[in-house]
């Protein structure tokens, strides 16, 4: 009785596998009656109208090869407690911590908007959930927000959890307003935390990424041939590492901005109640290329701070980087630059630092880096600010900059190189090759940056590494030198030999290629009373 009683205290039902439609006809059916931990497999493409609620911590897979089709049905009414009246247009819904989604694609191409004039294709509001291999489309209206997928703590109001913790990884967010927003609904003191990776960015009417609130982490990621913006902060902080930001803005817009997020109080000239403060933006190995339209630039910095850590600014329409005073008086707009490459933009000056006003402090730190004059002979960077506090707030050091009209200080600094209408040394300003943006060996640049360092973005090519030492032994076998040593199996090996060590003449005596992790050679016309070996991997 003890055994059997120990035995039914710590047994628990092991997860399960619903297929559909297998098992069920639908998907919200199998979620109805998963448990948590259980997985749910579609094995078919659809399409399924349906709008799905996720209230159970349990996966969903759908079929790895075409992702399987879920579009809103627009019928479900879930969110009366937030104030949307009847259906929400909000389309697929996850409400519990630790949802995971894979091989989907979510939809919804009903233009119709919620009584917010909102609509959603994928809405996560809980913890710890994530998205892998799904792509999200959305129909990409004009008027109202109509967005692709969003992160939001909405269900806080109803006892649930900001949504921390969220991953999406290997996704596309394809022809939609907005891509992926993140914002608050509730609390903006607890903001979501999204991880953004490995996922594309394209056809995005208004911005591919929209954040008013959060913190977002970008790796690895493409924005490309977005029309509007493929990253716009309004407010929370976002991180984006090796990313790509190509062919955006060619709509009229560009590609990155920061801008306060609208809820601001006018007659107050502060941030609403329970506002977020102006966003900032880090970009560390990124690469802009070919982005903004003619007097747009390709980054803006309207409010807020940016900052870029070896980044390739080149190819753009207009101005790489303006920022201005335009922005609110409270909002300070900072600009920071460390190890970039600004280059050869067509329509203005690489960097624009623009008065509009004289109520906003800006601030600008550009240091370590390489401007080079726009085609066409527009200056590299153009100064609009004159009064000596806006003067102390900026620097430039460490940096080159070739322009042949440049006055001798453009911006309080010092240890700059001043260069007349040329390009740098690079060996190439391809921003796809591998050498792209790499100085030529001997380029007095290697070594002019703070503390004898390079400046630019990627230095100097880095020389091929060594070859590494192999180990030998040398036995007789059937009267011969015989002389074996650790391989790699399919590796190609040369064995040379020398009859002295003082001053070698090596010749290559065979090409050996090692089956196995070990391979050996014997000298068959061995000479002389003593012979020295050497083996070289190919």
């Amino acid at each position: 009785m003890f055994l059997l009683g120990t035995a039914c205290a710590i047994w628990t039902a092991a997860a399960a596998t619903l297929r559909v439609p297998g098992d069920y006809a639908s998907i919200q059916a199998a979620i109805d009656a998963a448990q948590p931990g259980d997985t749910i497999e579609v094995g078919t493409v659809g399409p399924f109208v349906e709008d799905l609620t996720i209230a159970k911590a349990i996966a969903i897979k759908g079929t790895a090869a075409e992702r399987t089709i879920v579009k809103a049905a627009n019928t479900a009414a879930r969110f009366a407690h937030i104030g949307v009246e009847a259906e929400d247009h909000f389309g697929a819904l996850v409400r519990a911590p630790g949802v995971r989604l894979e091989h989907l694609t979510f939809a919804n191409l009903d233009a119709t908007l919620n009584s917010l004039e909102i609509s959603s294709a994928l809405m996560i509001l809980a913890p710890n959930c994530t998205v892998v291999d799904c792509a999200v489309t959305s129909e990409p209206i004009n008027s109202g927000d109509g967005l692709g997928a969003v992160v939001a703590d909405v269900d806080v109001v109803a006892g649930g959890a900001t949504p921390t913790g969220v991953v999406f990884e290997d996704t596309l967010f394809a022809t939609n307003k907005y891509g992926l927003a993140v914002t608050w609904w509730v609390a903006p003191g607890i903001p979501p935390e999204v991880t953004v990776r490995n996922c594309t960015f394209s056809e995005s009417t208004s911005s591919g990424i929209e954040m008013d609130s959060g913190n977002v982490t970008i790796e690895n990621c493409a924005f490309v041939n977005n029309p509007a913006t493929a990253l716009n902060v309004g407010g929370g902080s976002a991180t984006a590492t090796e990313c790509l930001f190509a062919t955006n803005g060619i709509g009229g817009s560009v590609a990155i901005d920061l801008d306060l997020d609208a809820r601001w109080d006018e007659t107050q000239d502060a941030p609403m109640p329970g506002s977020v403060p102006p966003g900032s933006l880090k970009l560390v190995s990124c690469k802009l290329w070919q982005n903004g339209a003619q007097d747009r630039p390709a980054v803006r910095v309207h409010e807020g701070s940016f900052s870029a850590d070896h980044c390739i600014f080149t190819d753009n329409n207009s101005t790489d980087i303006l920022i201005d005073a335009g922005g609110e008086p409270a909002a300070p707009a900072q600009l920071s630059l460390n190890h970039c490459d600004v280059h050869d933009s067509w329509d203005s000056s690489e960097i624009w630092i623009k008065q509009e006003n004289a109520g906003q402090e800006i601030t600008v730190d550009i240091r370590n880096s390489i401007i080079t004059e726009g085609v066409g002979g527009w200056l590299a960077i153009e100064n609009e600010f004159t009064d000596p506090a806006a003067l102390e707030r900026m620097n430039l050091s460490y940096c080159a900059i070739y322009e042949a009209a440049i006055e001798e200080a453009p911006l309080p600094g010092e240890h700059n190189l001043l260069f007349g209408f040329e390009d740098p040394p690079y060996l190439s300003t391809d921003p796809t090759a591998p050498n792209g943006f790499k100085l030529q060996p001997g380029s007095e640049l290697l070594t002019a940056g703070e503390d004898g360092g390079y400046i630019g973005s990627n230095g100097a090519e880095k020389p091929a590494p060594p070859p590494e030492p192999v180990e030998l032994t040398i036995s007789i076998q059937n009267e011969r030198p015989a002389v074996c040593w650790q391989a790699k199996d399919g590796a190609q090996y040369e064995v040379q030999s020398a009859a002295d060590i003082v001053d070698p003449d090596w010749r290559t005596r065979a090409t050996v290629t090692a089956e196995g992790d070990q391979a050996c050679w014997e000298d068959a016309e061995a000479t002389g009373p003593r012979q020295f070996y050497r083996v070289v991997s190919k």
